[in-house]
């Protein structure tokens, strides 16, 4: 199936109609056929959606390269029960189609490249029809009502990537049915735990995830607005699980299995999601884009009671790091001691979100550059009825000056794309985009193929800058749509011009050292030619594996090994001179560094946690030497 990545041209300042009610017409097409809107379609009962163009955009040009509306007419329109028509208000003559006439600036065949009619008209057609752009989209229901770009996001052409999603606005908007069979699922609150949704009182949930497997494999989708899902279906069995927030509620009718027996199968199933255990649970999560030398710097904190009852006395408490200074959040702290930033909530009700955002200057003394800055939330109040306290999330990064506005980032960071992991932790991945071109950028579209060693189950969203709407397909391939997000370029609005995702994800279990996650990602500006991030590589190393770095002159051994409270080092080699001693963690993060000038040092490791570490130790001539520690508590 081939997609479409599209976005805004031409505009043009009409006043919006009154109704939307759909003006009949009568036009002929390039091949002699008459069209009558309501005798030849409406009045049947068919759907008619229309593509608006002007063979001198370039932009139709790509939009019809695309190829969505040729799949749309080779999958759909057979149904009978959907039309598609390609209008040109400019009144083009049949060679300006074909390319050769005066007003087709690039000379691009639409004849050839299509298989749906191509109709000339005239500039009435624009009033009639209130065109703001090229490509503008209409969609016509039988009723005569119709829904236009500029009414609803959904059908700018920019979102217009696949035949199916034509299909599923149709059906979203008209009720338009399609010889194809199709599994729809809804989400709701079922507050009286009986397993059926009472309408009037029982409200709808988004943002749902639900894992589907089926006989192309298993994807992803998470419930809309209207708290629905749809996908279409092959013939085969699947299993639809729906996923809760967490382990407060539970679900009604979970797992449901589903059989596509035929191509015309209509399947609706609901899920009810109900009370498990009584209790408020208040969830935050800290982020900043970057952290940049000599600029105000955004720290971002989101949190939501994705618990079952309100949340009464809500709290967050950020700390900032030394070299970040405070300036100023929206909402207002309810006071700042130091470092210390707290926000009283008061009441959070049940599923519930918000979001704080803080403005930070990074000083611009030079010998910081690099330096890592840590910044933490600490959310709560830990309720009774709960045995989970209140919790803390931190994020570390290097405080940087110029750098690539595109790119993939894990955490924790370790100053390069490369990092050592252990088996089955989890990656925070964020990936960073920004309008670095000369205009708005209306729709960015993010593809991020998830890797084999990842397991997709475990998918989870982390923050964003703007809202958007994911799918994980059959290939893996996580797609992040921002529709609409009229992402300024830089020059106009440097700090607006910025956007990034987060999310987390586990590892398959038990991976084998020497194992390599890679990953990278392709961002979508409308028209343009996606933006490649850098590759991020994780090596999965439980610690045994790592090569032990040794120079047999300043051969070293550690004592107690594992160790617990202190630490010491006896260095062997007669040719020692003064050096350092370094214990990292196998992110290669520095945890603690000390001088030596003598052959035996004593280390405090309390602070370390149980787990695996590097000593590296380095000479005044530039000689190393490293071993494994395990601490154990």
């Amino acid at each position: 199936m081939r997609t479409l990545i599209l976005a805004f041209t031409l505009f043009f300042t009409l006043p919006l109609l009154s109704q939307n009610v759909a003006p009949d017409f009568s036009l002929t097409d390039t091949e002699g056929a008459v069209h009558n809107l309501y005798e030849d379609y409406l009045d049947q009962g068919k759907t008619v959606f229309i593509a608006v163009g002007a063979v001198w955009s370039p932009f139709d040009e790509v939009f019809m390269e695309a190829g969505v509306l040729q799949d749309f007419q080779n999958e759909f329109v057979p149904s009978g029960n959907a039309v598609l028509l390609w209008i040109d208000p400019n009144n083009p003559t049949l060679e300006d189609f074909q390319g050769s006439g005066p007003l087709n600036l690039s000379g691009y065949d639409h004849v050839a490249n299509s298989n749906f009619p191509l109709i000339s008209t005239t500039e009435e057609f624009v009033e009639k029809y209130n065109i703001a752009w090229f490509p503008s989209v209409r969609m016509i229901c039988p009723d005569r009502t119709y829904i236009s770009d500029e009414i609803d996001s959904t059908l700018f052409y920019g979102e217009l990537e696949s035949a199916e999603y034509i299909a599923e606005q149709m059906f979203e908007f008209c009720g338009t049915e399609f010889n194809l069979a199709s599994i729809t699922g809804q989400v709701y609150h079922d507050e009286n735990n009986d397993c059926s949704q009472d309408a009037s009182e029982e409200t709808n949930l988004a943002n749902i995830k639900a894992i589907v497997d089926g006989p192309n494999g298993t994807f992803t989708r998470y419930t809309n607005d209207m708290g629905a899902m749809r996908m279409f279906a092959a013939e085969g069995d699947y299993s639809i699980n729906l996923c809760p927030p967490n382990d407060l509620w539970s679900v009604c009718n979970n797992p449901q299995e589903v059989t596509i027996s035929s191509v015309d199968q209509l399947e609706n199933i609901e899920f009810g999601l109900q009370t498990d255990t009584e209790c408020p649970r208040i969830e935050a999560q800290i982020t900043s884009p970057i952290l940049r030398r000599c600029f105000t710097s955004q720290v971002i904190v989101d949190y939501c009671n994705n618990g079952t009852l309100p949340a009464d006395d809500a709290f967050l408490e950020v700390e900032l790091d030394e070299y970040m200074t405070f300036e100023n959040s929206v909402p207002d702290p309810s006071f700042v001691n130091g470092n210390i930033l707290r926000y009283e909530l008061g009441t959070v009700p049940s599923l519930e979100c918000g979001r704080v955002h803080i403005f930070v200057y990074i000083e611009c003394d030079t010998t910081i550059f690099g330096l890592e800055q840590c910044y933490s939330v600490t959310f709560g109040p830990s309720p009774n009825c709960d045995n989970k306290e209140s919790d803390t999330d931190t994020e570390c990064q290097e405080i940087r000056g110029a750098y690539d506005p595109n790119d993939k980032r894990a955490f924790p960071l370790s100053g390069s794309d490369d990092y050592t992991i252990l088996p089955n932790e989890e990656i925070k991945y964020q990936i960073r985009f920004q309008n670095t071109g000369t205009d708005t950028a209306f729709n960015v579209f993010v593809e991020d193929v998830i890797s084999p060693y990842l397991d997709i189950s475990t998918f989870r969203k982390g923050q964003s800058s703007h809202p958007y709407e994911l799918t994980i397909d059959e290939r893996r391939k996580a797609i992040f749509r921002f529709d609409n997000i009229m992402l300024p370029d830089s020059n106009v609005n440097l700090e607006a011009s910025n956007g990034f995702i987060n999310y987390y994800i586990s590892q398959k279990e038990d991976l084998d050292n020497g194992v390599h996650i890679t990953n990278e990602a392709a961002i979508y500006f409308d028209f343009n030619e996606p933006v490649w991030t850098n590759r991020t590589d994780h090596e999965v190393d439980d610690g045994t594996s790592l090569v032990q770095e040794t120079d047999s002159e300043i051969a070293f051994s550690l004592s107690p090994n594992p160790a617990n409270d202190q630490l010491r080092i006896d260095i062997a080699s007669r040719e020692w001179k003064n050096g350092t001693v370094d214990i990292l963690d196998l992110h290669g993060k520095k945890l603690v560094t000390k001088s030596i000038a003598q052959d035996v040092l004593i280390l405090n490791v309390s602070e370390l946690g149980s787990g695996l570490y590097l000593v590296h130790l380095r000479d005044q001539d530039d000689r190393c030497a490293t071993q494994k520690l395990t601490i154990m508590k």
